[in-house]
């Protein structure tokens, strides 16, 4: 995705668009993303290159030996923002039918509870799942904190490891009020 809805106005990603202007999405469209390919797990040409692909990287990383591989969704834009979910969840599976061949972890960081959605895959896949929590107020594009500590409690609750990583964080500032 490029892009993403949530629009945090901290992001430093959307914050890399204004300074090198031949991203894209530029920053001024930066919460209105875009997805170049299908989402559907039924279109069978992505999901067999996807699965290639992943297969193929994970072959050049030494077969069993990527105990120390980590996958992180995502660093950059939310997974389970609206227009991405589909494919996130498209992207799970596929991972989830490379397990079995690969050692590797998943780790998901997202604003969203959507990610409750895809608890048996996650389960599958022994993922970790984090939430960002806010130490204030600054986006009105996402999920409010309750509902994302609900789903906190619900991945949790599944048995898989959960994480909350607090956002934006300047030490010694007054900003740093848990919302």
């Amino acid at each position: 995705t490029k892009g993403c809805e949530f629009n945090c106005s901290y992001c430093w990603v959307k914050e890399m668009a204004r300074r090198f202007p031949g991203m894209r999405p530029s920053a001024g469209e930066w919460d209105k993303p875009d997805l170049k390919y299908p989402v559907s797990w039924e279109d069978v040409g992505w999901a067999a290159t996807l699965v290639r692909k992943l297969n193929d990287e994970l072959f050049q990383l030494g077969r069993g030996k990527g105990s120390g591989l980590t996958i992180l969704l995502s660093a950059t834009c939310d997974p389970y923002q609206p227009i991405a979910k589909e494919a996130t969840h498209a992207f799970l599976e596929a991972l989830a039918r490379l397990k079995p061949l690969h050692a590797f972890k998943v780790l998901i960081l997202t604003k969203s509870p959507d990610v409750v959605n895809d608890l048996s895959v996650l389960k599958e896949l022994d993922a970790e799942v984090g939430f960002t929590i806010l130490s204030w107020e600054p986006q009105s594009n996402s999920p409010p904190p309750d509902k994302r500590v609900e789903a906190l409690k619900i991945v949790n609750n599944a048995g898989l490891r959960t994480f909350i990583s607090i956002e934006p964080w300047w030490p010694n500032q007054e900003a740093n009020r848990i919302s």
